[in-house]
């Protein structure tokens, strides 16, 4: 929200920003040039297909379904990729729970979980890309983290 009207009032400013950005690195590559680690447990570059359904503040399945390609996981979380055209949608699942329905991409019986967790960040990307991160309410077994690793 703190960069929304900035073209009006400050033309040409945003694509510096994101200049500047792209120059300088982000803060996940910063911090691990640093050796700085924020995770408890390590994640595992990950691919396959992650469907999510927001659920209500009850705990309800609602009728908000949307997808998007799994990037990592580990035992308490795990990060997927989605498109959404709004930015202001992206951030509005910010501490929203949803059901996840992760399928893996081997050819041969691939591995599929479903589990509830809660969206802990939202990281945009630009071009309408986004990274949802997520922590599980219960952790998985190492060996089923594994099975999705690439």
């Amino acid at each position: 929200k703190a960069a929304d009207g900035w073209e009006d009032t400050y033309p040409g400013l945003y694509g510096k920003l994101i200049d500047f950005c792209m120059k300088e690195g982000k803060v996940d590559e910063i911090l691990r040039n640093k050796k700085l680690e924020k995770r408890t447990h390590q994640r595992f570059p990950a691919a396959g297909r992650v469907k999510a359904t927001l659920l209500t503040k009850e705990g309800a399945k609602s009728d908000v379904i949307f997808g998007g390609g799994l990037s990592d996981i580990s035992v308490s979380g795990a990060c997927f990729s989605m498109r959404c055209s709004k930015k202001s949608t992206a951030r509005a699942l910010l501490a929203r729970h949803l059901l996840l329905m992760i399928a893996g991409d081997q050819d041969q019986n691939p591995p599929t979980i479903s589990i509830v967790s809660k969206v802990v960040g939202v990281s945009f990307h630009l071009y309408g890309d986004f990274s949802v991160h997520v922590h599980f309410n219960k952790e998985l077994a190492e060996d089923a983290v594994r099975r999705f690793a690439t």
